[in-house]
């Protein structure tokens, strides 16, 4: 009886195959009708068909999104988790509690025959009448038939049952015990479980096979990540020099000089988008790796959770019928779902990371796009629009020193862009500021 504490974990187990049978019995139905599908002999639609399943695709992606896991990796969970079922499908485990029961009837039927004296060979009349005179064991052996044998007992036999129905279920009980006997004697038990363990242990070799190979897949995943980060800080980092930082010390000029023009305004304008757009495009590249290692992540995990199911089966089996290779296959499991716990949450440090770098990225976008707004506030009128006091503050922020000139003279813009040398010499200006603010002049031109 201390076995059957494994049931629940067959019953887990089997519950995992409702996955992927839910998945392609919607598969069928979501497929176009001129579509042929293979099915099994027992009517189940094979699951490596595979085809046009854009209707599937559409249907599906929505709630896989939900639980972390990408379509295109729904095919390697569904036959991870169906290869660890596989002994389900074959009705092995099935097996195993049909001989555990009727070796457990066996040995109740063994004992209660013993304490009635019913034995496979006796007389049936005789025996039957040894009951007949004890009514209390009578009474034991209608209960225990009606408890094991209850497609074989009478509900309906009540104390004035006679010696000839007595006979007829003694010997109904004799003939259980008889067929009972042919299954589950030492030699026959020992076939059935030797049977039984081939076939485990031959599809428990398959499950692990396929669960190395998604562990590989997902730590060459784990290590393709690594290396896109690193390509993509090092393009960051050069990004910054020659683009992103230029831009943030012509905006501190501009804070300086108080102005900017349209000219100059529009080319750094071009100059953010840009980079901008460079750095939208690693967000998505980033966010299509964060999908995959998250589902990486779940994959694994489940992957894990089925593999230790596994292992206990293998050793449950084991304590049913001792077996090295049994022991082996056990041990493989339980390191192959360690293996898939530490690569999960290895996918789920690097999704951390990728994120990590996702936020650096977002927040230089709006450094950027803020950095667009604050050029925007400095965008001035046509210099031929200013008025004196336009005029003056703009030779403030380019030479201070004179400024009271340009506002003693009353100059607006149109005559700060018509003067030249000779009116700047009557005004009292020397040669050097003369020279200074006619670049600066020729630069508001351009």
């Amino acid at each position: 009886d201390s076995l059957f504490f494994l049931q629940p974990v067959f019953i887990i187990h089997q519950k995992l195959t409702f996955f992927f049978v839910a998945y392609y019995n919607l598969y069928k139905m979501a497929r176009p009708k001129e579509t042929t599908w293979t099915e099994t002999p027992e009517g189940e639609a094979d699951f490596l068909v595979v085809g046009d399943d854009a209707v599937f695709k559409d249907m599906m992606e929505p709630v896989l999104k939900e639980f972390g896991v990408q379509y295109e990796e729904l095919d390697e969970l569904i036959i991870s988790l169906s290869t660890n079922s596989i002994p389900h499908l074959f009705n092995v485990v099935p097996q195993v509690w049909n001989i555990l029961a009727e070796k457990k009837l066996y040995d109740e039927m063994l004992s209660f025959g013993k304490q009635l004296g019913i034995k496979p060979g006796g007389a049936c009349e005789c025996i039957a009448e040894q009951l007949m005179e004890d009514r209390s064991m009578l009474q034991r052996f209608c209960e225990f038939f009606a408890k094991r044998l209850p497609k074989q007992f009478d509900p309906n036999m009540g104390d004035d049952v006679t010696s000839e129905q007595v006979s007829r279920y003694v010997k109904k009980f004799q003939d259980k015990f008889s067929k009972l006997e042919e299954k589950v004697n030492p030699d026959a038990f020992q076939k059935s479980m030797d049977w039984v363990n081939r076939i485990h242990i031959v599809f428990s070799l398959i499950s692990l096979a396929i669960s190395w190979k998604f562990l590989w897949d997902s730590v060459w995943s784990i290590h393709n990540a690594s290396k896109l980060m690193e390509e993509m800080r090092a393009d960051l980092g050069k990004l910054r020099e020659d683009e992103i930082t230029p831009i943030f010390q012509f905006l501190g000029k501009v804070k300086k000089e108080g102005y900017l023009g349209r000219h100059h305004y529009e080319v750094y304008c071009e100059k953010i988008k840009s980079a901008i757009k460079t750095l939208e495009g690693w967000r998505k590249q980033i966010a299509s790796e964060k999908e995959r290692m998250q589902s990486k992540a779940v994959n694994n995990s489940i992957s894990a959770v089925a593999m230790t199911i596994s292992m206990f089966s293998t050793f449950g089996l084991n304590a049913l019928n001792p077996s090295r290779a049994l022991q082996a296959i056990g041990v493989l499991q339980g390191g192959t779902a360690a293996l898939n716990v530490g690569v999960a949450v290895l996918s789920m440090s690097q999704y951390n990371r990728l994120n990590n770098l996702d936020v650096e990225l977002r927040k230089e976008i709006q450094r950027l796009t803020q950095a667009q707004k604050d050029l925007a506030t400095y965008v001035g009128q046509s210099v031929y629009d200013w008025d004196n006091a336009a005029v003056v503050e703009w030779v403030q922020a380019v030479h201070p020193a004179t400024a009271n000139v340009f506002a003693e003279n009353n100059v607006d813009g149109a005559d700060l862009l018509e003067m030249d040398d000779a009116t700047m010499e009557s005004m009292g200006l020397t040669l050097f500021h003369r020279k200074k603010l006619l670049r600066k002049i020729d630069e508001l031109k351009r």
